[in-house]
């Protein structure tokens, strides 16, 4: 298995990009810590898991967007697992959807919340746990901030920066 002895921290693991993830390391051999707000739909997916591959799963509550919630994660899996391997950050919202001047702003920075400020919270909590792996990796999900897509300004906008985020901190990250 190419993953047996690795660790993975999915964000977003109750929503379809994490799940699926989560299938792949988890057939691979990782381990995998499962995160999402719910309990009980990351307790579901964790006993489904648990019948398809050899390596661990264990679930996370957590709120991405709040730093006590994801710095809680990290220690979890410092704590359970003594180093982290793999950071997927695939916790995302679309936000508002509307026209721009129909929006409203507080649903509006909904998406930005979660998908970059979600995002970049993953990340910065993750490094140390990171840094004492032979190979980290963090994979990041940015789809449909690539261009433009009338009506979902927030998301568009969110997973934009979200690639700005990622390729910045792959520079700087970069052979350290």
């Amino acid at each position: 298995m190419k993953l047996s002895d690795k660790v993975a921290l999915i964000t977003g693991g109750n929503g379809m990009i994490g799940q699926t993830s989560a299938e792949f390391f988890v057939r691979e051999g990782c381990s995998v810590i499962l995160s999402g707000r719910t309990a009980i739909e990351l307790t579901e997916i964790q006993d489904r898991l648990r019948k398809i591959g050899s390596g661990r799963v264990i679930i996370a509550v957590a709120n991405v967007s709040q730093p006590a919630s994801v710095e809680a994660m990290m220690q979890l899996a410092e704590k359970e697992f003594g180093r982290l391997d793999i950071l997927v950050t695939a916790a995302g919202i679309y936000g508002e959807i509307a026209p721009i001047a129909e929006c409203q702003p507080d649903r509006w920075l909904d998406a930005v919340t979660i998908n970059l400020y979600g995002t970049m919270l993953a990340v910065k909590y993750a490094v140390p746990l990171l840094r004492t792996s032979s190979s980290p990796r963090i994979i990041s999900f940015a789809g449909g901030g690539e261009g433009p897509v009338p009506h979902f300004s927030s998301y568009v906008s969110s997973k934009g920066a979200v690639l700005r985020f990622v390729e910045t901190v792959a520079e700087e990250l970069r052979g350290a």
